[in-house]
């Protein structure tokens, strides 16, 4: 009679394993949210999946801004989660941004496209109401 050999064993418990922390993953509880956090994912319905959502929360930083200040960061995204920004490009105001805007993507996508080219103008939002970003 044949004998399991131990590297089929091996194997096969290691692809059980796997399987099993997948599996435990997609049905484990989600961390709580802050009333922030609840707030600002309520805000984003249906645009960003809760999934990623948390790895928003995860690879972000809160951070306030006072009225004046304009966030524009080399490379920084903004979400917004509380107050309001006016976005502002040569001087021209394109109206209110509040809660669940994002703001700083459209550099890192002209970034990659200008590559040594002459700056373009980009819009810049200009705080309005004390605004809460992540």
């Amino acid at each position: 009679q044949p004998r399991p050999s131990a590297v089929f064993i091996f194997w096969n418990c290691m692809i059980g394993s796997i399987n099993f922390y997948y599996v435990y993953d997609m049905i484990k509880k989600p961390p709580d949210l802050s009333e922030e956090e609840a707030n600002l994912s309520q805000t984003l319905d249906g645009r960003i999946t809760l999934k990623e959502f948390y790895q928003v929360l995860h690879a972000g930083t809160w951070q306030s801004f006072e009225k004046g200040a304009k966030l524009e960061q080399e490379g920084a995204v903004y979400l917004i989660a509380s107050g309001s920004c006016d976005l502002v490009l040569d001087g021209c105001s394109f109206g209110p941004i509040g809660p669940g805007s994002i703001v700083g993507e459209e550099q890192l996508f002209e970034q990659s496209a200008r590559m040594g080219s002459h700056p373009a103008s980009v819009p810049v939002a200009v705080v309005q109401d004390s605004v809460r970003c992540l």
